[in-house]
């Protein structure tokens, strides 16, 4: 099959005959000559779109071969980065002022990423970088294909930064990875994502990472590869709710990031088949070998309609059959597109200047509640909105513009980043609430009087948390302005954006104005146009579009292999080891409940059945068949209820304390605290209750190395004002090993002010329990380094 490249050169073969036709042709050959320098250079994109912690940076470091990019629980800053295969390892930093700087070999170490990549470092983007490139040999696709990175999704109160990175991001690239994790809870993020996906008609690589971290069920009845399949028939139901068009061609692969970075570091190709990674390059390169003859065609097809359009102009030139009287037919166009890129940056405006009149209007108000907080952060969700919505408007028209200029649309399009705006918090005072006096009687009893008059009264004023309307106001307005600020600067970013599309366009306009007048005022023999004509007829005849290819890799059954069972004879024959473990540690995880959960009655809230069966069993002792959970409240005898994916609670009947258990999906922390703020927690527990914040995906958040930022985000949820919570709140960590949960509740317990606190927990832990710590030396050192973590955080709460 004739390549585009090979057919551009024919082109201008035929156009460039002699002199006489090189001149007439001038405008035409220009255009060809554009066309051959993008056909040499031309990539294929792969986007990368993940869930903000589901161990999308590490997933791109094991592709690099080492440890490059920063692996951060927060969502990535607002610049481009790109990867892709070369003879040398390289990374070069492209500035916002057109500079850029190069680091080669031994300078490319990952401080120089995370200096230039990582918001801890370069906070609000102050080096005012563009896009970072990195480079390496052992990066395994083609050298054509290149790997784009994208902001991470699922950052809470950010939703609609998210639509915006996803609008500014699909449309430049050719098919997509969705990142995703074995333990996600948020089908409705899932199919939203999925669904922006469909609507750029991209093909779609879904990745659960972090198989690593799955277990047998509690029951033993389901293996590791049981449990990795209904992770995966979960996501194919999604995807057959989805609106993607061709479900059959999205591809399903379930890795372990973590272990397979390692295994590329360490060499080790057991550990590298056990992560899956050479299944997910195979799916890679599977679904680029669809894709590519897809977009070849699209080029062909492109190509082949701009030689058809020259080659009947050159037939009705020779017939004389031109007729300079016809307007030139571009220039509606190109007005068009201005007055469509004016209505839409005028209805911005207008958003904007709507949000800002809100200003005198928060101004006046003399209270505040959590409505006109909510209402105040709807104003600005429908201003993102918006912005996403004008955005796809214009990517429609250029995308027909391109259309009817013989483009390829993706080649001028404009991928950009933005920053994200603040968030919104109610503030609150403490305000002394007057009750009136109780008069204490001969013969104690009391009675309430408005009046106090000698000293047998007894003042029952208490406190009450109010919100503090002076704060809280000028919270609003900053929020405003901040947004007002983050909008405009988007808007503007988006705008220089598409600037450079618009000179592409318009250059191609130019480039048909001169072709027009060149037909007007400089005239060849008719045999020669009619030559030139019927060769270029030919030569577009003879161009055939490649067809998708079919694959078989999308098998509905899980990739994890089945692990080996173990067995040791006793008196009574053959017993599993699994089992035998599982007793041991299940007695470990009750008693280490038992000594921090007061005897009460107990309310475990969660969305993920899996993590609440666990969750009962640890802490309980008590068999939940996380089959049978039905949404609302379900009974576990008479002091245990599991709440499941209930929007709002209206009351937890208990006449004495209670303990209230909320299962935090800490990898999606952003739906995560959605779900737990539309509880409502404040209304319904009392000073007396005890709140509990569980990690529940803490095995993941190991594996994802991201516990420090994640006992942080945690530790943050318990202090947010959104709970309004009064009640004592301790954190619980959720995971197969207790070692985990027992060094989060000692530090809690007993405090860790001081060094010799962490060491003396940590060395307690050690000398009882053994054999809760791994064997191998690395694993261990990981091991301990994670619970001085955690004893370090939670031990000053």
């Amino acid at each position: 099959m004739v390549s585009e490249l090979q057919i551009i050169e024919k082109v201008i073969s035929i156009l460039s005959r002699n002199a006489k036709c090189k001149d007439r042709y001038a405008p035409e050959l220009k255009n060809f000559s554009e066309r051959k320098g993008r056909a040499k250079y031309n990539r294929y994109r792969l986007g990368v779109i993940g869930v903000t912690s589901s161990g999308k940076s590490t997933m791109i470091n094991s592709l690099l071969g080492e440890f490059l990019l920063p692996a951060v629980a927060r969502p990535s800053s607002s610049q481009l980065v790109s990867c892709f295969r070369s003879k040398t390892r390289n990374a070069t930093i492209y500035f916002e002022n057109g500079k850029s700087q190069s680091f080669t070999n031994r300078l490319l170490t990952p401080k120089i990423i995370e200096r230039y990549g990582d918001e801890a470092f370069n906070v609000k983007n102050k080096e005012k970088v563009k896009q970072i490139e990195i480079s390496t040999p052992e990066f395994p696709f083609n050298e054509n294909l290149i790997l784009t990175d994208s902001p991470g999704l699922d950052a809470y109160g950010y939703e609609g930064h998210e639509q915006l990175t996803m609008n500014s991001l699909l449309p430049t690239i050719d098919f997509c990875i969705f990142l995703t994790t074995c333990k996600t809870n948020s089908d409705e993020k899932t199919l939203n994502v999925l669904n922006t996906v469909a609507e750029y008609d991209k093909p779609v690589i879904i990745v659960q990472n972090m198989i690593d971290s799955l277990q047998p069920s509690l029951d033993g009845k389901k293996t590791v590869a049981d449990v990795a399949q209904d992770h995966r028939v979960r996501i194919e139901r999604i995807v057959s709710r989805s609106n993607i068009k061709d479900k059959s061609k999205v591809h399903i692969v379930q890795i372990s990031a973590i272990n397979a970075l390692q295994a590329r570091i360490k060499k080790d190709k057991d550990l590298l088949s056990e992560s899956n990674y050479k299944k997910l390059i195979e799916v890679v390169n599977t679904t680029f070998s669809q894709v590519r003859p897809m977009v070849e065609g699209n080029r062909l097809l492109i190509l082949k309609k701009e030689i058809t359009r020259i080659a009947k102009a050159a037939i009705e030139d020779g017939k004389g059959a031109l007729l300079p009287t016809v307007k030139f037919e571009y220039d509606d166009i190109s007005l068009d597109y201005e007055n469509k890129k004016e209505n839409c940056i005028a209805f911005l405006k207008n958003k904007l200047d709507y949000l800002q009149s809100q200003k005198s209007y928060i101004s006046g108000k003399s209270s505040f509640d959590r409505d006109d907080i909510s209402s105040i952060k709807t104003l600005s969700w429908e201003c993102e909105s918006e912005i996403c919505k004008q955005m796809r408007i214009l990517n429609s028209s250029i995308v027909d513009i391109s259309n009817k200029l013989n483009v390829d649309s993706r080649s001028i399009i404009s991928d950009f980043r933005f920053d994200k705006k603040p968030e919104l918090r109610r503030e609150t005072k403490k305000e002394k609430v007057n009750s009136g006096y109780w008069k204490k009687g001969e013969r104690h009893w009391y009675t309430l009087w408005l009046i106090k008059d000698d000293d047998k009264w007894i003042d029952t004023s208490y406190e009450k948390e109010v919100t503090d309307v002076a704060k809280t106001r000028q919270n609003a307005i900053d929020y405003i302005n901040g947004s007002i600020r983050v909008f405009k600067e988007t808007i503007e970013k988006w705008q220089k954006s598409i600037v450079l599309t618009e000179q592409k366009i318009e250059s191609e306009i130019e480039n048909r104005r001169s072709e027009y007048k060149a037909r007007i005022e400089k005239n060849l023999d008719s045999q020669d146009y009619l030559k030139i004509g019927k060769e270029l007829q030919k030569l577009a005849g003879s161009i055939i579009t490649p067809s998708s290819r079919s694959s078989n890799t999308n098998s509905t059954k899980t990739d994890v292999k089945e692990t080996c069972t173990f067995t040791i004879i006793d008196k009574c024959g053959l017993l599993p080891m699994a089992k035998l473990s599982d007793y041991i540690r299940l007695k470990i995880h009750r008693s280490v409940a038992n000594t921090f959960i007061n005897e009460s009655y107990n309310y475990v809230i969660g969305w993920d059945e899996n993590s609440e069966s666990k969750f009962v069993k640890y802490a309980f002792g008590k068999d939940l068949v996380s089959a049978k959970i039905c949404n609302g409240a379900n009974s576990i005898g008479r002091s245990i209820t599991v709440i499941h994916k209930s929007n709002e609670l209206k009351s937890l009947s208990s006449n004495t304390a209670k303990n209230v258990f909320v299962l935090v999906n800490a990898i999606q922390f952003g739906a995560a605290m959605s779900e737990i703020f539309k509880l409502k927690l404040g209304n319904i527990i009392r000073r007396m209750d005890r709140l509990y914040l569980v990690v529940q995906d803490f095995n993941e958040i190991m594996n994802g190395d991201c516990v420090s930022e994640t006992l942080d985000n945690v530790l943050g949820l318990r202090n947010r004002k959104e709970l309004n919570m009064r009640c004592s709140t301790s954190i619980m960590l959720l995971h197969d090993n207790p070692v985990y949960n027992m060094a989060a509740v000692e530090a809690q317990v007993t405090g860790c002010t001081q060094q010799y606190d962490e060491i003396r927990i940590l060395n307690n832990l050690q000398t009882k329990f053994p054999y809760l710590f791994p064997k191998d030396k690395l694993i261990r050192n990981f091991s301990t380094s994670t619970i001085r973590i955690i004893i370090q955080k939670l031990g000053r709460i």
